[in-house]
Order: structure tokens, then C-alpha cells, then sequence
């Protein structure tokens, strides 16, 4: 029912959204000094001896992986980096969503 109500709509890639404009700048001149000063005083927040990131601030484990871009898949999708077959290198970094570093209370860490 849902596929009737909501005809999906692919976007097409198009070099266009990479260019940058002056707002666009700007923005990210934001964003990036707020992560920096976020960072600069992470070590305080989380009570540790060290920085970490803004967000996901704990990785519990990195993967090393491929992943393989199909020759047959539909138009919609082969966009961008997925427009050409072939197989790709990966690394996978999980974490959870905390900005923080906790202690680890349900594996018994204190």
C-alpha cells in the first residue's frame, strides 16, 4: 500500500553537489571549530588523559573488510562511487553514539 501512496524518486548524481559556494564555507568553518574546541577539552568531560572525538567517542573494535559493487545493479543505484564494478577496501570502526567515555559497568569494568 505503501509503494502505491509514495512513488520513490531517486535523486541522479551529478558533480554539482560537490562544488562548494561561499555559504557552504562558512558552514563548515562553523562545524569544524566546534568539534575542534569540542575536542580540545574532551580529555575534561570524559575525566580521562586523553581527546577523543565529538560523537561515537568510544570504539570498541575496527574491522578490515571488502565490499563489492555488483556490475548488474539497477541504474538508480550505480551513481558515484557505486557507478563502476569492482571490488573495495573497508574499514568498519564500531562504537556507541555516546560524545562521552564511560566505564564499561556491564562488562565489570569499574
Amino acid at each position: 500500500m505503501l509503494k502505491k501512496l509514495f512513488k520513490t524518486k531517486y535523486v541522479p548524481y551529478d558533480s554539482k553537489y560537490i562544488e562548494l559556494n561561499a555559504e557552504d564555507e562558512r558552514n563548515i568553518r562553523t562545524i569544524t571549530d566546534d568539534i575542534k574546541s569540542y575536542i580540545a577539552r574532551s580529555d575534561k568531560a570524559s575525566d580521562i588523559n586523553y581527546h577523543t572525538r565529538d560523537a561515537h567517542a568510544k570504539g570498541y573494535c575496527a574491522l578490515k573488510a571488502k565490499f563489492e559493487i555488483l556490475d548488474d545493479i539497477p541504474a538508480e543505484y550505480a551513481q558515484g562511487l557505486y557507478a563502476k564494478s569492482g571490488i573495495h577496501d573497508a574499514v568498519i570502526r564500531l562504537s556507541n553514539g555516546s560524545s562521552r567515555v564511560f566505564a564499561d559497568r556491564k562488562l565489570g569494568f569499574a
